[in-house]
């Protein structure tokens, strides 16, 4: 392969390339550390560290390469990668983030080392000098952000989500399986995204009297339990729980369960509404809130809203078997 392959064939310049993806992997981590002090009242969910890291990570491999070579546009969105991958590889082994987070971010975090590996390329066109002026720039802009940041304080998101299914079971027999979840078995999994990265899948439910004030127990895997207090109902059409995560119990998992409830998540309620389509039809709407508060937001609620839609259809498919069975049976 000549000069102008994908990697350089002296070990000079193959040295150079690592010494770049070395100098930016060091970069974030060190900055992973900062942000998970009390330097940032976000933390890694920051705008000034979720936005701005990856970028300079992908700037920092690109803009330490040797002067002489010439950088294409495919390898200035491509030679980011092996840092940024190596970086989430680390969070995720060394449990500086759950894994479940580290999925989250994977898509955005990628897109944006590329993006900064482009600015790089760029600036290198522009400029065969040293560049010590971008070179600072770069690396200080997350920290010249952060105070500005902290400036703002922090928003909480409501979001809502729904889903629905058809099932060929009158409203009476989806109601007994919607207020009494019994176990799950074996035989009723099945594939779930939101299992696949880390999420924990539901067990059984009770509810203890079907009247306000009632509590309806949720079981997860893990050892995660929803308490759900009855705030209305509508005997044999709808009801709604208000959600206290209890995390006492919790096992470790990809997931972050034991923070579910504290200040930057926590579910607020669920609510279930069967529309009766007569001669034996329904349909079942499921309704679940949770609240957010990060520094990003819009992107967390896009993920969140998704994985809430998963984990709905997957408990309204166990419902819709069960209630079709039962009614088939009948």
């Amino acid at each position: 392969m000549d000069e102008k392959g994908f990697f350089p064939q002296s070990i000079r310049k193959r040295a150079a390339l690592l010494i770049a993806i070395l100098a930016a992997l060091t970069y974030v981590l060190i900055t992973r550390v900062i942000f998970g002090s009390d330097f940032n009242v976000y933390g890694p969910f920051s705008l000034s560290f979720f936005f701005l890291a990856p970028p300079v990570l992908g700037f920092l491999t690109i803009i330490l390469l040797p002067p002489e070579k010439e950088v294409s546009i495919p390898n200035a969105m491509l030679l980011p990668l092996a840092p940024m991958l190596a970086c989430i590889f680390i969070a995720g082994i060394f449990h500086v983030e759950a894994w479940f987070c580290v999925i989250l971010a994977l898509p955005i975090f990628v897109g944006l080392a590329s993006f900064g590996g482009i600015i790089a390329r760029f600036i290198r066109k522009l400029d065969r000098g040293p560049r010590f002026g971008a070179l600072l720039f770069a690396v200080s802009l997350p920290y010249l952000v952060t105070p500005i940041e902290s400036l703002f304080p922090v928003q909480e998101s409501i979001r809502r989500v729904h889903s629905q299914i058809e099932i060929n079971a009158s409203a009476s027999v989806v109601w007994a399986n919607i207020t009494n979840f019994d176990p799950i078995l074996p035989s009723e999994q099945s594939f779930a995204f939101f299992h696949l990265i880390g999420l924990p899948r539901p067990k059984r439910a009770q509810m203890h009297c079907a009247q306000v004030g009632c509590i309806r127990q949720g079981h997860w895997e893990n050892g995660l339990v929803f308490d759900g207090t009855i705030t209305e109902i509508e005997l044999g059409k709808s009801y709604w729980v208000d959600l206290r995560a209890d995390t006492r119990n919790v096992r470790s998992s990809m997931a972050p369960l034991a923070q579910i409830g504290g200040s930057q998540f926590g579910m607020v309620d669920d609510g279930y509404f069967i529309e009766d389509l007569g001669e034996g039809g329904s349909i079942l709407h499921l309704y679940s809130t949770y609240r957010i508060s990060t520094g990003i937001n819009a992107y967390a609620g896009l993920w969140l809203d998704f994985l809430m839609r998963d984990i709905q259809r997957y408990i309204l498919g166990i419902e819709k078997v069960r209630s079709e069975s039962q009614a088939a049976f009948n």
